[in-house]
């Protein structure tokens, strides 16, 4: 038996009079069609980022400006920039996710501190998934300080932040059959602006190993969202975006001369979601000598991610290019549709040195990411 309706609670529910029925059925149908929009979003695959879920990659370990804004210039060198590029969803989505980044980075060393240094940095997000083609473009720049603790370059503690503007886009062509002749929809787009901070702390045992750990808070200024928001459409529903939360750690530890494990953790939570990954690459020297030529290698690896998917990687490090290829294999709820077959991603940095470097009684290259 249906309840009751309570006229205390909808007022207008026993209102009829003054109302053209025309104008109320024009609501009803302009609300059905928005209600149906925002239905095939979901069933796009697009309801993760609806919901403020913020875009990824598996290889978090290549993307530091998306795991914490102290990273910025957290690397071995003095200029690094970075692209990457990731597919999912390929195998079951007309229209699956693609997501591009690319960053840029480097030190500055002010001369009253001898091993401290300051990193500036910039980053572009692109990323778009679904049918109906939901999208986010999003630059940053991003700024730290490293403070050496024990005036050696081995021990820092680095404070950072980082602050951007940022667009979301919808494409309704995919929905505009079902709605009526001159019917408006909520906006295609918004802009938004947001920012970050971070802390890490990094300790260089020797130069053969490393470890560091830190944390993060994204979006603290919890920028509105939605596209049928008070100020962008009719239901005076505000979504602020759900601030993540963001935990890691990792390192390098030498085997043997030339062999070496690199583990690395993060953990994250932004709302409703959270995620764990887990692993390590097996790090395998090609040559042994000089500085310049330790730095080949190749690298092999494995990373889980709870309850969802396996990440197996491999890397080339060759005169300070890295080149990073994964591949995730589903193992969670969505493998009987994708029978596994789950994203590809690809990164590729280059590390640049200057020619004259600041006098600290240890080298102030840190983890190499």
């Amino acid at each position: 038996m249906r309840p009751a309706i309570n006229p205390t609670i909808y007022p207008h529910a026993f209102d009829t009079g003054g109302h053209n029925p025309a104008t109320t059925l024009e609501t009803m149908n302009r609300i059905c069609s928005q209600f149906l929009i925002l239905t095939m979003v979901v069933i796009s695959g697009a309801s993760l980022p609806v919901m403020g879920q913020d875009a990824r990659f598996s290889q978090f370990f290549t993307t530091p400006q998306l795991v914490n804004p102290a990273f910025t210039s957290l690397f071995q060198g003095d200029y690094q920039v970075s692209l990457n590029y990731r597919s999912q969803w390929r195998s079951v989505m007309d229209n699956p996710y693609s997501t591009i980044a690319a960053a840029g980075s480097m030190k500055v060393y002010p001369r009253f501190a001898d091993c401290d240094y300051v990193g500036l940095g910039f980053d572009l997000l692109a990323d778009r998934a679904g049918a109906l083609s939901f999208g986010t473009v999003q630059a940053n720049v991003s700024a730290a300080y490293y403070k050496s603790l024990n005036g050696r370059g081995t021990r820092f503690l680095g404070l950072g932040f980082s602050g951007g503007v940022a667009q979301r886009s919808l494409n309704y062509d995919p929905a505009t059959d079902f709605l009526e002749p001159g019917e408006a929809l909520a906006t295609e787009r918004f802009g938004f602006a947001d920012v970050s901070a971070g802390l890490v702390y990094s300790h260089m045992i020797n130069r053969e190993a490393y470890w560091y750990a830190g944390g993060s808070m994204f979006h603290l200024n919890t920028p509105e969202q939605g596209f049928l928001n008070s100020s962008r459409g009719p239901t005076g529903i505000g979504e602020p975006l759900d601030m993540r939360y963001v935990l890691h750690g990792g390192g390098s530890f030498p085997l043997t001369e030339r062999w070496h494990l690199r583990p690395s953790v993060m953990w994250q939570r932004q709302g409703a979601h959270m995620e764990t990954v887990a692993g390590s690459f097996l790090k395998f020297e090609t040559a042994t000598g000089p500085k310049a030529e330790r730095g080949n290698a190749v690298h092999l690896g494995a990373f889980y991610r709870l309850k969802d998917a396996l990440l197996v990687a491999g890397r080339l490090d060759f005169n300070h290019y890295y080149l990073t290829i994964s591949y995730d294999v589903t193992t969670g709820k969505l493998t009987d549709a994708n029978y596994g077959a789950g994203g590809l991603e690809i990164s590729l940095a280059k590390a640049l040195f200057r020619d004259k470097r600041p006098s600290c009684p240890s080298p102030v290259d840190c983890p190499l990411f």
